[in-house]
């Protein structure tokens, strides 16, 4: 994993590079665990412009009142082990860190962040 500066990404190519490689693994990954795999790209680009256009209603059902799926999820709740808040991030996190390009590519972007909030 590089940490020289010169060898960086901007911060474009970073969240070009995070954009292009993550979203769509941890996307296809998931619906592959449901059994759902695009059969060719026409599919793939299917599936993603379904999710973009399903994450607004999404949302607003999160606001809404109440859950018809709180019931089943405090049965397991309450029979299954707790998991540590966030372990499924770190788990993901640590994974794809092991990647050079992932490394530089958030380097990058925690850099710029870190100069504009020290410009400020």
């Amino acid at each position: 994993m590089s940490t020289k500066q010169a060898s960086l990404p901007t911060v474009d190519a970073a969240v070009q590079h995070l954009t292009n490689n993550l979203r769509g693994e941890v996307f296809f990954g998931t619906l592959q665990q449901y059994g759902i795999v695009p059969q060719n790209e026409k599919e793939a680009l299917d599936l993603l412009a379904t999710a973009e256009r399903l994450r607004p209603i999404a949302a607003a059902e999160k606001q809404a009142a109440d859950s018809r799926f709180a019931a089943p999820l405090q049965a397991l709740d309450n029979v299954q082990k707790p998991v540590e808040p966030g372990l499924a991030i770190k788990q993901a996190a640590a994974y794809y860190l092991q990647d050079p390009a992932t490394y530089d590519a958030i380097l990058a972007i925690k850099q710029a962040e870190l100069q504009e909030a020290a410009a400020q």
